[in-house]
């Protein structure tokens, strides 16, 4: 009878353990199984096909699980729901984020709400923001708006929406207060005029022969950065210098002048030193 079940059991995967004729001819000694045996026959057989069917669940389960770690942890800019690695690390991508001081240059934020995210100091230098928020959400019945203080953003891709209070997108750059373009060249172009920028960081700019002219730039840092030839005033016959009332309190510190001198030997101030 044990040889008997043993065929019967492997019959139910498909595989006899024993050719047909040597079953035929162990039933035909040992008589015909009672009804009693054929039951635990089968509760046995169903019980191998419940523990294989529950590892080959366990084995898929585990796999997805896999799948998600490495999509979470994959390439600049690879998701898992809120979750994003940028540049090696990884972020919580959500409304009301804390991302200050965060490096995510060359990220993909296509329609990702970040309204009310804290980017202060943030790097998103050549990322995409097609259909990007950048707005406010309420907090403590209070609007919290996402805060762009000495962001870094140039070379945007795309075109976000809502954008904080004071903020513009201009020819791939975002310009508002207290933006950090520190080290880039705007040589020759018009890309700052009439900007409103109070405090923005040029350290370092290259702004020769740059149109700066209706650009209201209080408080803009302005150390090391090359002025010449820059057109700073409305008037195209007074172009060639800045004025106390266009550019107050800026910080002139190693600055060449639109004339070409320094303004550290000119009492560290670029204002009134035309052509």
């Amino acid at each position: 009878m044990v040889a008997q079940s043993s065929c019967f059991a492997s019959a139910e995967f498909g595989r006899a353990l024993q050719p047909a004729g040597v079953c035929q001819n162990r039933t035909s000694i040992g008589g015909a199984m009672s009804t009693e045996e054929k039951t635990k026959t089968t509760s046995r057989a169903a019980t191998r096909r419940k523990k294989l069917i529950g590892g080959l669940g366990a084995a898929v389960v585990l796999a997805a699980v896999v799948v998600t770690i490495v999509s979470v942890a994959g390439g600049s800019g690879s998701r898992s729901g809120t979750l994003m690695t940028i540049n090696g690390v990884q972020y919580d991508i959500a409304t009301g984020a804390n991302l200050a001081g965060a490096d995510l240059s060359g990220a993909n934020f296509t329609n990702v709400d970040l309204s009310g995210a804290n980017l202060t100091g943030a790097n998103l230098n050549n990322a995409t923001l097609t259909g990007a928020k950048f707005g406010c959400i309420p907090v403590n019945n209070a609007q919290k708006c996402a805060n762009f203080t000495n962001l870094k953003a140039s070379g945007i891709i795309g075109t976000p929406a809502p954008l904080p209070a004071k903020w513009v997108l201009k020819s791939g750059f975002l310009l508002g207060p207290t933006v950090n373009l520190s080290g880039l060249s705007f040589q020759d172009s018009t890309i700052l005029a009439s900007s409103t920028a109070p405090g923005i960081d040029l350290t370092g700019a290259n702004l020769r022969g740059t149109n700066l002219k209706g650009a209201a730039l209080a408080n803009a840092i302005l150390t090391n950065a090359d002025l010449t030839g820059a057109l700073a005033r409305n008037s195209e016959t007074n172009s060639g210098s800045f004025q106390p009332t266009t550019f107050p309190a800026v910080i002139w510190n190693n600055t060449t002048c639109v004339n070409g001198s320094n303004s550290n030997s000119t009492n560290n101030t670029c204002v009134n030193i035309g052509y």
